[in-house]
């Protein structure tokens, strides 16, 4: 039984995440009838092509979903690895990555920056938030066949807010930072408000600190403060349904000025989905975060619960369980 179970699962993310990739391996097959025969050969062995590394992908996953169930990080590896040696494209819903502004302090800091010092981040959302987006946002249409968990994901607020909130907060950092080894957090809940506090070691040696709250009495407050050798980067972000582009100040050692991009298209839903059509049509590596950054945001949350609970420092190699 508990192996039926985790078929019907795999089936269940089979079908709500990698449809469309391999609705795009049988087409070819469909539109063979309306082909000339002299195309028809080729796409036959490109669609044959195309449809065995799907299989074969999706077998590699599915082997280590049966054999190693119990194994997260076996999983994970096989995820990988499925991805890699297939055609499909993954690509990790963390839009931030495509903020202008975002991506300017990332170019300075492989560029240009040096040695990175430390890293100080928040990111606040807002008890004024909802007031906002009914300003900004389109009339949902609401369709009698969507579909929907199973379970309240706010039934849980202290796991949904570190999961709505904190990955992309985690997700910065890490886009900026590089990877995160190891944290030790402190949460507080005051007056319907949830607040995390991080100490964070990346990778790189530098110093890091993270600022989760929801929701502050304020407006929206989110941003990020970064030293480094050469220079240093100051940001604010904005609401991303207000579609601006952040805030981010350069400050150059060499020039003692400052600068900061206009970010004139900020729409980063827009460009996100740009960003993988593009991945997927030209074969190149995708721009966003991809399933080697979702399993280390993932870690990354788990630990910052764990370090919570516990009041010390959790690596993230060590994590496992659900957050």
């Amino acid at each position: 039984m508990h192996a039926l179970n985790r078929l019907r699962l795999f089936i269940r993310i089979l079908h709500g995440h990698l449809v469309p990739p391999n609705y795009l391996a049988v087409f070819p097959f469909l539109t063979l009838t309306t082909m000339p025969n002299a195309k028809k050969s080729r796409v036959r062995h490109l669609a044959k092509a195309v449809t065995w590394r799907v299989i074969a992908s999706g077998t590699t996953f599915l082997l280590a979903w049966f054999f190693f169930q119990d194994d997260a990080k076996a999983v994970q590896k096989a995820t990988s690895v499925a991805v890699a040696e297939s055609v499909l494209k993954l690509q990790v819903g963390h839009m931030k990555r495509f903020d202008p502004g975002l991506q300017s302090a990332r170019e300075f800091i492989d560029s240009e920056m040096g040695d990175m010092l430390a890293f100080k981040a928040w990111y606040c959302d807002s008890t004024h938030r909802y007031a906002m987006t009914d300003a900004v946002q389109p009339l949902i249409v609401r369709s009698t066949a969507s579909r929907r968990p199973d379970h309240d994901p706010k039934a849980d607020l202290q796991q949904y807010y570190m999961l709505a909130h904190g990955c992309h907060l985690v997700d910065t950092a890490r886009y900026l930072c590089g990877g995160i080894i190891r944290v030790q957090a402190r949460h507080l809940q005051r007056f319907g408000a949830y607040s995390w506090f991080v100490d964070v070691e990346f990778a790189n040696g530098a110093l890091g600190h993270l600022d989760l709250t929801v929701a502050v009495r304020m407006d929206w407050h989110e941003g990020f403060q970064l030293y480094g050798e050469h220079g240093s980067v100051i940001a604010k972000t904005f609401n991303p349904w207000l579609f601006r582009s952040s805030e981010v100040d350069i400050f150059r050692e060499s020039t003692g000025g400052s600068s900061r991009i206009l970010g004139a298209d900020a729409h980063v839903y827009r460009r996100q989905l740009e960003g993988f059509a593009d991945a997927i049509l030209t074969g190149s590596p995708v721009a966003g975060a991809d399933v080697a950054d979702g399993v280390a945001s993932v870690r990354a949350m788990l630990a910052i619960a764990q370090s919570a609970r516990s009041g010390q420092p959790v690596s993230l190699a060590d994590v496992s369980g659900a957050i």
